[in-house]
Parts: structure tokens; sequence; C-alpha cells
């Protein structure tokens, strides 16, 4: 229930995400790039109270698998509502398991309930073409969309500045989550060795 009460769209304030109003993807984009540093001319506009969100920064975890007892290393940022803490999205980057993966990393994104599955989600890279991801699956904890991560995609994540989550509500409404990329190279690195 209250993850529908925040699925109403996004608007940019000083690099943090809010929800509040519908927002498209490109609107959002512009919105964020014409009104950083500008003062507003035209007097305070209403703005509806929107959730913000805070950003845990990019972290490897492993776990040793029970069978085997080799470890598995992934490297994650979860974002979370400022209030409540509830988790919003989780980007995972985890080696593709099994012999015929089609690249070596997969790219797993855990996005709340409520969204259009078939629209699917996109990922951009600071200003680079989106890459989409497939809905794949989805639990108690939200619905799973992922991608293999070529080399060219991976070279964009390690030397890029910012990463611009997108996808839609069930209801049509439009969201962009834009997620920091600072210390992603170095997680890397630790997930690779």
């Amino acid at each position: 229930m209250f993850l529908r009460r925040l699925l109403t769209g996004v608007c940019f304030v000083a690099g943090v995400a809010t929800l509040s109003g519908v927002v498209d993807f490109t609107q959002a984009a512009v919105a964020q790039q014409s009104t950083v540093g500008k003062s507003n001319l035209a007097g305070p506009a209403k703005k509806k109270a929107g959730a913000k969100f805070v950003a845990s920064p990019w972290a490897v975890n492993c776990q040793s698998q029970a069978t085997d007892k080799k470890m598995v290393c992934s490297l994650s940022q979860s974002t979370v509502v400022a209030k409540s803490r509830q988790r919003f999205v989780t980007v995972t980057i985890r080696k593709w398991a099994g012999k015929d993966a089609p690249t070596p990393h997969l790219m797993v994104l855990q996005l709340p309930h409520g969204l259009s599955l078939a629209a699917g989600a996109n990922v951009q890279v600071d200003d680079k073409k989106p890459s989409k991801l497939a809905m794949f699956t989805s639990d108690a904890q939200g619905v799973y969309a992922r991608m293999g991560l070529t080399a060219d995609m991976l070279k964009s994540l390690r030397k890029g500045k910012g990463m611009k989550i997108s996808f839609a509500a069930s209801t049509g409404r439009k969201f962009i989550l834009p997620v920091s990329l600072t210390g992603f190279s170095a997680g890397f690195d630790k997930l690779k060795s």
C-alpha cells in the first residue's frame, strides 16, 4: 500500500529523486538539467510533498553456498525511501553462472511491485543509449529485471558518473531513478578478484 502511494511519478531535486506527479523520461532529464542552479523567476511553484530517497554506497557481498562451500560474491547498491527505510530499488552485478551464459556478468534490478511487466526497465549510463532489461520473475520482495553485461556496458559503468533506471507503473506512470556510479569501479575490481 505504501509503495502504491509512492508510484505516482518522479522529479529530481538537487540530485535526490522525489516522487510527485507524472513525469516522462525525457521531461525529467530536461527538467533536471534546466532547473539546476537557476532561480524560479515566476515565483515558487506549488509542489506536492514526495518521498525522498537515500542510496547506499556500492558494496561487495559474499556468501558461501551450502552445497560446495564456494564463495559467491555480488556488487550491489540499494536505494531506500528515506523516511521509512523501505527498499525501493536494488542494483546487483554478479557473475552469470552456467557454462552457456551469454556474458560473464549479469545486472539484476530488484524493483517494487505494481510495474508494467511488458514495458520492462531501462538503464542509461550518463548520456549513452539506454539498454533494456527484461522482467524475468517476482517474489514477495519485488519484481526482477536482468540483462547480460557486455564488455562495452561494463566499460561505461566503470567510467561513468551516473546511471538512470527507468520503468513504468502498471498505471502508465513513468519513473526515472538516478544511481551514482561513484565507487562502482573499485567495487567491481574486488568482485573480480
